[in-house]
């Protein structure tokens, strides 16, 4: 600040005038008006002097004062690092432990199964709680996420080794029914499940390896019993001779077992490379875990595994089940099925799933489990009675509020799905709906496949595939190399008359005796997006793929860890939504990670320095019209909680003041640390 002499009109004002910089630009203020200037020196000449000696004396004080300050921290009454910075750990782990031991009880849990399952020499509760803690804050692989042990408050690890990490995805895998079972009892007491409705999907995630265990040679062998049983039956389905020796005891020549087609050498090791190709496709996914198959993500040069995911309708996830990455998705849904059935005797419940799962087989699988489905349906696999009363404009009914053009859905009775080769049926009931934003996308898109068939009719282009997509809506010359000949135009008017309908078909569980209501079966389908978004979660959030674990045992694991990851982010969710937040998962994330503890020591004496990041903090906002004074910022800023204090408060923790002590830490975080070695890393302890 300093003292300016203003000229108005014939007389001068004197002004004390602060100065600052915002952005480019330097702007001011007045801070104090003394009045005129020939007022000031009327009664005393040397006024005008006086004021800017003492302005200036105070400037020069309070610079002074601030010298003394940083050269007092600077000296040897404060210690930081080498390099002379004070060192910075992050405390978000702290409200997902408190989830992790009071809400799931996971810390009782799994030191009872290291105490009387296994004998393992480290704490399992300490490295499985900071690995799952890792794929909420920061998801990377398991090298990476020890390195990262000093940034974090608390000191998890301890004395733990990276080896350790490892052994802990295998006790995982090994006690992975025990622990899932145990979280869905506490999440059943939580949220207060019904399980009237799940919903199950099937994704797959991709390894950056390049080779699958059938290239390496790699056999599974926690299914090599069930591999053997598989070709004995087909051997004895076929009529095959499985012996390498006559009927008088003498051993067969060479050709002779060749002939017999013997799929076991004399020590009963399978012989791959006498198996039939049907079979040997048969039992592969058995045989081999990562494998190349049918990749979400267009990854076909990588192998995957895939993972079926079944989770409640408040988008906890219940259980899910991996197999290897060329298993079809239509064969993993009756296993993980009858595993979630077995396990929990959840029954009665209508299953919900996205039209990859749509097949008669596993339709008629639900039904015999006395399970319902509401399933995807393809409209463009209808035959043309229920075509007709999809585009039948009577019989449809609107949602309260919303215009019909808008949505409008109508409930069809007696639909039958049919098994062209096993000739079994399923009758049923289908859905159909009309939005009106899907078909601005749907003839957004029809619009785009259009002009990729025109083009290949103008030039005469080759079509190979004419059964998908755009190549579907080209007439083909069969006859001269599959040239284009023309546009199908009867189907691309079907598919124009098509655009903004969908369908599912729905079949209540056998045993309940009521049906959901049309309005109920409109609005289901389209929770399926919380499994979508679960699958979404999990892979980009949690860092589900790609993965870098290579043994069956640690991919096993690093699933589960995954999972458990799942439940504490919803879990998180839950409760600020019952606290009145609401927050995205990725502002959740954020949030963790935006809590920093600054550890300086001054005269001896610990302590740690909240800090956090402010943002939002503009003048000028989404309104770009306005620009916001300081005090309304300075208001925002002290009026707005931080996501991180109102995430500490959902999960019954207190937010950190300012500057604390460690006893101020263990009231905050209900805690008993004893030292600075209970809260920091060895390494950090002792730069400080």
């Amino acid at each position: 600040m300093h003292i300016s002499v203003v000229k108005s009109g014939k007389y001068h004002q004197v002004y004390l005038v602060e100065n600052w910089r915002e952005g480019g630009t330097t702007r001011s203020r007045n801070v104090v008006k003394f009045g005129r200037l020939e007022d000031l020196v009327k009664d005393d000449p040397d006024a005008l002097d006086k004021l800017k000696a003492q302005y200036n004396e105070n400037k020069e004080k309070a610079a002074i004062a601030n010298e003394q300050l940083i050269a007092k921290l600077n000296d040897d009454n404060i210690s930081a690092s080498a390099n002379g910075a004070a060192p910075s750990v992050g405390y978000g782990l702290e409200p997902l432990r408190q989830l992790w031991e009071k809400d799931l009880d996971l810390t009782y849990w799994l030191n009872y199964l290291k105490r009387y399952k296994t004998k393992l020499d480290f704490d399992v509760d300490a490295v499985s709680s900071y690995m799952v803690g890792q794929k909420v804050l920061d998801p990377s692989s398991i090298l990476t996420a020890y390195d990262a042990r000093t940034s974090l408050f608390g000191n998890l690890l301890k004395d733990c080794q990276l080896q350790h990490l490892y052994r802990a995805l295998s006790f995982l895998h090994s006690n992975k029914e025990q622990i899932v079972k145990h979280v869905n009892k506490k999440l059943d007491t939580i949220v207060n499940r019904s399980y009237s409705m799940a919903f199950y999907d099937v994704t797959n995630v991709y390894f950056e390896s390049p080779l699958t265990d059938e290239e390496r040679n790699k056999i599974n062998d926690e299914y090599l019993d069930e591999v053997i049983e598989i070709i004995k039956d087909y051997q004895s389905t076929h009529g095959l001779d499985n012996s390498f020796f006559n009927n008088d005891g003498s051993k067969k020549s060479d050709d002779e077992i060749a002939l017999g087609l013997n799929f076991f050498d004399e020590d009963g090791n399978i012989l791959f490379e006498n198996l039939p190709q049907d079979l040997y496709h048969e039992i592969k996914g058995l045989l081999f875990f990562k494998m190349r198959g049918l990749s979400k993500e267009h990854r076909y040069d990588l192998p995957l595994i895939s993972i079926a995911l079944v989770i409640d309708e408040y988008g906890f996830p219940i259980d899910y089940e991996v197999f290897s990455g060329c298993h079809s998705e239509f064969k993993t849904m009756p296993e993980a099925i009858e595993q979630i059935k077995t396990k929990y005797n959840i029954k009665d419940t209508v299953i919900v799933a996205d039209r990859g799962l749509n097949s008669v087989t596993n339709l008629d699988m639900l039904l015999q489990q006395n399970y319902g489905f509401i399933v995807a349906q393809k409209i463009t696999n209808l035959n043309d009675e229920f075509r007709s009363k999809m585009l039948d404009d009577n019989g449809y009914l609107t949602i309260e509020g919303v215009p019909y053009e808008e949505y409008h859905y109508k409930v069809v009775d007696n639909y039958v799905k049919v098994d062209k080769k096993t000739k079994t049926k399923v009758t049923c009931k289908i859905v159909f709906a009309y939005s009106k934003d899907r078909a601005a996308r749907d003839l957004k898109q029809l619009e785009q496949d259009i002009a990729k068939a025109k083009d290949a009719v103008v030039n005469n282009k080759c079509i190979y595939q004419n059964t998908r997509n755009w190549q579907s809506m080209v007439k083909v010359d069969n006859k001269e190399a599959c040239k284009a000949l023309a546009l199908n135009q009867e189907l691309i008017d079907k598919r124009k008359a098509e655009c903004g309908y969908s369908a599912v078909v729905y079949h209540k569980a056998p045993n309940v005796d009521k049906d959901l209501t049309p309005l109920d079966l409109a609005a289901s389908y389209h929770r399926l997006v919380k499994i979508e978004e679960c699958f979404r979660i999990m892979k980009s959030n949690l860092g589900l793929r790609p993965m870098y674990v290579s043994s069956n045992e640690h991919i096993y694991g690093h699933c589960l860890v995954c999972y458990l990851a799942l439940v504490m982010i919803r879990l998180l969710e839950f409760k600020l939504k019952q606290s009145g937040h609401t927050m995205t998962i990725e502002r959740i994330i954020s949030a963790l990670n935006s809590g920093k503890l600054t550890v300086v020591k001054i005269n001896g004496e610990v302590l740690f320095i909240n800090t956090n990041e402010y943002k939002g903090l503009y003048k000028k906002g989404l309104d770009k019209d306005r620009e916001k004074s300081t005090d309304e910022l300075k208001l925002q800023l002290n009026e707005n909680k931080l996501d991180l204090d109102m995430i500490m408060e959902a999960c019954g923790l207190t937010p950190l003041s300012k500057v604390n002590k460690t006893n101020n830490i263990n009231k905050c975080f209900k805690r008993k640390y004893r030292g600075h070695s209970d809260m920091l890393d060895q390494l950090i302890v002792d730069l400080i």
